[in-house]
């Protein structure tokens, strides 16, 4: 069942991206963060091996709008979550999480990446939309989310809901265990790549807060072209 309405919305991102509205996005992708809840998690097909994140305009506001690629392909938009970018936490979603394992991601080179995207995320928006390259959509596979809900013998974690925001990296930072925290910054805004992280929070005495870095690829409707296997339903005929 398409939804003419999420379609209207994904053509509004685009027309911004078309238009090169540098400003507008910009203040639309650091206005705030989205979750997805172990409810909503557990709606997903599990059968998806990824989860498609398009994102949308909709009355003025950022909207980002999260399928599972077996739903998507069968165009059944009635499996749509619709997130509002939306600032602050959810202070019931915290968890008392004894999480004993390593982080991902070295805190340092984490708050680097964090740094980055506050720091200079006009400028490399600026750049991708130059080369018309900005996303329309992110795709991640289902397994980062599956080790945040499940745990190794596939039991549910106490984990309710996980945050989303951005940041961005060097390639060549990103592939080396450097734990210095840079603040020098690549003149070439373009080279930087970008990062979806998501995160959960533990109560202060209970455990420690995770981040994981998800494993980012950018969609766009170009790439059926290349994959007919490919649907992108949200894109309709466009």
């Amino acid at each position: 069942m398409i939804n003419k309405t999420y379609l209207e919305a994904t053509k509004n991102w685009k027309a911004l991206i078309d238009l090169k509205e540098t400003d507008k996005i910009t203040k639309f992708l650091n206005s705030g963060t989205f979750t997805i809840t172990k409810e909503e998690y557990n709606s997903f097909d599990k059968n998806s091996k990824f989860l498609y994140y398009y994102y949308g305009v909709m009355d003025t506001e950022l909207y980002v709008f999260i399928i599972d690629s077996e739903n998507d392909l069968k165009k059944d938009h009635s499996k749509v979550l619709i997130k509002k970018i939306t600032y602050g936490i959810d202070a019931s979603s915290l968890v008392d999480v004894k999480n004993d394992e390593e982080p991902e991601m070295d805190t340092k080179e984490f708050l680097q990446r964090l740094f980055n995207w506050n720091l200079i995320s006009y400028n490399w928006i600026e750049s991708k939309l130059k080369s018309d390259s900005l996303f329309e959509g992110i795709k991640n596979p289902m397994d980062d989310l599956n080790t945040i809900f499940k745990d190794k013998e596939g039991k549910d974690t106490d984990v309710k809901s996980v945050y989303h925001f951005f940041g961005l990296h060097l390639p060549d930072i990103n592939n080396n265990n450097n734990t210095k925290l840079k603040v020098e910054i690549e003149s070439d805004f373009s080279k930087y790549e970008i990062d979806l992280f998501c995160f959960y929070a533990c109560r202060k005495d209970k455990g420690k807060e995770q981040a994981n870095e998800w494993s980012v690829e950018i969609f766009s409707e170009k790439d059926r072209n290349e994959d007919k296997k490919i649907t992108y339903s949200l894109f309709g005929d466009r």
